[in-house]
């Protein structure tokens, strides 16, 4: 079965081999029910029309929910507009271990510490970050990895 695959990770469908993804695309949902309704209306169930292919939904915010279950209502069920759905449903995988390295830096310039710190704490807001003398050390825990499960279907 071909799907359009909803979400911006890449697609974790485990062994399904019945499920070939042939185009995935990240959509910015709109903050409420009835326009995200809207857009899944006028975006996503034509594009998965055109490519005959079924529409997956992975991480599903609160309105997307709201919006599908008034898709999926019995006076809707006939209309052959709406294309069969699933929730790509995914549990956390191993916690990976911290990890920590070490760098060296001038240490007659405390300036380039207080810079490399600082662009650290920018580009990850949770490191660790320790200047000891010439030795900046860096903390991070790497993202938890989500495994698939299955799939969720909501109109077959």
């Amino acid at each position: 079965m071909k799907a359009l695959l909803i979400g911006r990770h890449e697609p974790a469908l485990g062994d399904d081999s019945r499920i070939k993804v042939v185009e995935q695309i990240n959509v910015t949902w709109p903050r409420s029910s009835n326009l995200t309704e809207d857009k899944l209306w006028g975006e996503v169930f034509p594009r998965a029309h055109k490519l005959e292919a079924c529409v997956l939904f992975q991480n599903v915010p609160g309105q997307l929910v709201v919006a599908l279950m008034a898709v999926v209502k019995p006076e809707n069920g006939g209309h052959v507009a709406v294309p069969l759905m699933g929730i790509v449903i995914s549990v956390p995988g191993e916690r990976l271990e911290e990890i920590t390295k070490e760098f060296g830096l001038n240490a007659a310039d405390a300036w380039d510490s207080a810079v490399a710190v600082e662009a650290i704490k920018v580009a990850n807001p949770r490191a660790k970050v320790k200047v000891v003398g010439a030795t900046l050390t860096v903390t991070v825990t790497p993202p938890m990895k989500f495994e698939f499960s299955h799939i969720e279907w909501l109109n077959e």
